[in-house]
C-alpha cells in the first residue's frame, strides 16, 4: 500500500461538524501554530488557512459533509492529487499493487479508494461504449484480446486519466481518449 508521503511546510487537521469545525495547524517540527475551535464557514477556514498558503496539507475527517472543503481548497490550488496515478489508485480503477520494505508482491486491497469514482467511471465507460463508435472498437478490440472485464477496465483508467488532467489543468479535453 502506498501512502502519501509529500513533504509540506504546514499541515492542517480538521475536525468538521455542521455548526463548527476543530482547526488545528502544525508546521515541519510538529509546533502547534493553531488549535482552534471555529464556525463552519468557508470564509472563517480561509481566514485561518490564509497565512499558511500555499504550501499547506489539508486533511478532514467527518462523515458527509466535507465536500464544500474540498472544492474551496480547488478553488485555491490546495490539490489533493500529486500525480495521474495516485488520483487513479484512488477511483479504483487500477490493480493495486502490495508491497513490503520495497518488494512488490501480487494483489492488494482493492477495497481502497472511492467506491462511488469507480461506480462512476464505469458508468461513463458503458455511455461512451454505446455512443462513440471509436470506442465500441476500441472495446471490440480490447474484449478479444483480454475479456470483456478487462477490456472495461482498461477504457476505465483511460477515463480517469483524461479527467485528472482536465481537472488539473483547468480544461476540456483535446485528444483522443480511446488511444
Amino acid at each position: 500500500m502506498r501512502f502519501y508521503t509529500g513533504q509540506h511546510q504546514y499541515y492542517c487537521g480538521i475536525d468538521l461538524h455542521t455548526k463548527n469545525m476543530y482547526v488545528c495547524i502544525l508546521d515541519q517540527a510538529g509546533q502547534i501554530l493553531v488549535h482552534k475551535n471555529i464556525q463552519t464557514l468557508p470564509h472563517a477556514l480561509m481566514r485561518i488557512l490564509e497565512p499558511f498558503q500555499p504550501d499547506v496539507a489539508v486533511t478532514v475527517e467527518c462523515i458527509f459533509t466535507w465536500y464544500w472543503i474540498a472544492d474551496l481548497c480547488m478553488k485555491y490550488n490546495i490539490s489533493r492529487f500529486e500525480r495521474v496515478q495516485n488520483f487513479t489508485s484512488y477511483a479504483r480503477l487500477i490493480k493495486p499493487l502490495k508491497e513490503s520494505f520495497g518488494k512488490v508482491k501480487s494483489g492488494g486491497k482493492r477495497k481502497l479508494g472511492n467506491a462511488y469514482l469507480k461506480w462512476a467511471f464505469s458508468e461513463a465507460n458503458l455511455l461512451l461504449i454505446r455512443e462513440k463508435q471509436e470506442i465500441k472498437d476500441l472495446h471490440l478490440t480490447l474484449k478479444n484480446k483480454h475479456g470483456k472485464a478487462r477490456a472495461l477496465a482498461i477504457i476505465s483508467h483511460k477515463l480517469g486519466r483524461a479527467v485528472y488532467y482536465m481537472l488539473k489543468n483547468k480544461s476540456r479535453f483535446i485528444g483522443k481518449p480511446y488511444v
